[in-house]
């Protein structure tokens, strides 16, 4: 059985697939780490949305100060690293705050940067 990133599905031809906004996904960043490698970039990004979901529970279930910090700082290097610039500020603005200073509207920031990040994955993919 084939890897699931070589599976190909009928979709929008990638040249033609750009974030409305690169804060919500930059593209050309991923690209330079992935040296424009199309298969390599889809299964990066599954692994990124499913790792999306991952830490916002994690964050929302934290019981203490070191399950938070950990949870919002693993959010931020893995948006970092795939070019989810305004995830990776908000989940660094959670961290900073930290687990005793409430959020003040932070979560519900960050559940519609997931979101709109989620949109942008689910058409470049093709879901």
């Amino acid at each position: 059985m084939a890897p699931e990133f070589s599976r190909r599905r009928e979709k929008i031809p990638r040249e033609s697939v750009t974030a409305a906004d690169p804060e919500v996904l930059d593209l050309a960043h991923l690209a330079r780490y992935t040296v424009g490698n199309q298969e390599l970039e889809e299964e990066l990004l599954r692994l990124f949305r499913a790792q999306l979901r991952a830490q916002v529970i994690a964050i929302s279930q934290a019981t203490d100060a070191e399950a938070w910090r950990f949870a919002t700082h693993t959010l931020k290097g893995v948006a970092r690293s795939i070019g989810a610039a305004a995830i990776a500020q908000t989940a660094e603005r959670l961290e900073q705050h930290g687990f005793a200073g409430h959020s003040g509207g932070l979560l519900e920031t960050l559940e519609a940067q997931i979101a709109a990040c989620e949109r942008e994955i689910d058409q470049i993919i093709g879901r």
